[in-house]
């Protein structure tokens, strides 16, 4: 049984490509969801249209992690507790690649994505510093 009330964030690309956050809330004991604000955190001007989304909150010191693409084809990174800042720039992806991120224990993350260059699937790891791209498939698998 839930002891507080629940909390849902949603990101995603407006009709202007800005990426946005939505919170939503659910009073216990309600069957009603209702939105609490909606937040630009990234201005469209930097977004690719096609760029897909990956978010994930790693906890309360490291709060949330954005992934999406740029017009220029790069992974961007933006961080978010009390407000929202741009984050580190990871490798370049096909335009409109998936992008998905995941957590071992905080802080340690993965970014997966389709690298422009090789077509192939890659990642960049986060243990308090990213590391080199690398790719999970031998490479001679495609």
């Amino acid at each position: 049984m839930l002891k507080q009330n629940a909390q849902l964030d949603l990101f995603y690309l407006d009709g202007s490509n800005n990426v946005v956050q939505a919170s939503l809330k659910n009073i216990k004991s309600s069957t009603t969801v209702s939105l609490l604000q909606t937040t630009v955190i990234q201005s469209g001007t930097n977004v690719n249209p096609s760029s897909s989304l990956a978010a994930i909150y790693m906890d309360a010191s490291y709060g949330w992690r954005v992934y999406y693409q740029s017009i220029s084809g790069s992974i961007q990174e933006l961080v978010g507790g009390n407000s929202w800042k741009t984050g580190s720039t990871l490798g370049t992806g096909i335009s409109g690649t998936a992008i998905t991120v995941s957590m071992i224990s905080v802080p340690n993350l993965n970014v997966f994505y389709i690298d422009y260059s090789t077509s192939s699937l890659y990642f960049m790891a986060f243990t308090y510093d990213w590391s080199k791209r690398s790719s999970p498939c031998p490479q001679n698998f495609k």
